[in-house]
């Protein structure tokens, strides 16, 4: 049986066998474990990009009771952002840039996939 482990030296070790949680294939198991490790996570404000990941693909499982990989995830819903904000992009300067400019696309990512952990906090754990 695994068990999640604690938090070590600023990066989080999923798992006590040392396995990536990517060891465990893209079913329920893994969505399983994947939820054991949010709630370790729990409420943390400075989460790093693994936790991060971790976060988005718990609350995908428990929404669905399907695993599918933070990257996946991530890379549908912005796609779906950018093709419907391509029309506001012709009366926002702001969209035109993320539009535009990869450093300012990669900087809306980077703030979205927070946002979207944290709403997952939000649901699993309550306000922080």
């Amino acid at each position: 049986m695994y068990v999640v482990s604690n938090f070590k030296g600023g990066c989080m070790s999923k798992l006590t066998d040392n396995l990536e949680l990517n060891d465990l294939g893209g079913g329920n198991f893994r969505g399983a474990k994947t939820i054991d490790a949010a709630n370790v996570i729990g409420n943390k404000k400075d989460l790093s990009n693994e936790e991060i990941d971790i976060l988005i693909e718990a609350g995908y499982y428990r929404e669905t009771g399907k695993f599918k990989s933070a990257s996946e995830l991530i890379k549908a819903r912005i796609d779906e952002i950018f093709s419907v904000m391509a029309f506001a992009a012709e009366s926002s300067d702001k969209w035109r840039q993320i539009n535009e400019d990869e450093a300012a696309r990669n900087e809306f990512i980077k703030n979205y996939r927070k946002g979207a952990a944290g709403l997952v906090q939000r649901a699993m754990f309550g306000e922080k």
